[in-house]
């Protein structure tokens, strides 16, 4: 049986991860500007109703992005684990 670390697909797991967290935090930035934009607009119940949503909006955006960074920086350190124990695997079979 032979098991092997593919770190080139590894790789490209990672840098999607980084392409989908760059991609939130541009369409949060984007969202950010044109709803304060259009907020100054806004008055009253319609107001308050945008700040509730908004909120929750924000935090849940938050919440995703987190994940996302956790999962990448797993992957990551992951990575460096699965090429020492390769090395290490590779070490012993060389004795």
């Amino acid at each position: 049986m032979y098991i092997r670390f593919d770190s080139a697909r590894h790789g490209e797991l990672v840098a999607h991860l980084d392409h989908a967290l760059s991609g939130i935090a541009m369409e949060i930035d984007l969202l950010d500007r044109e709803a304060s934009r259009l907020r100054g607009d806004w008055h009253g119940s319609a107001r308050e109703a945008y700040d509730r949503t908004h909120t929750a909006g924000a935090a849940l955006l938050e919440e995703l992005e987190r994940g996302l960074r956790g999962a990448r920086d797993f992957a990551s350190a992951t990575a460096e684990r699965f090429v020492a124990t390769e090395r290490a695997v590779r070490a012993l079979w060389r004795r």
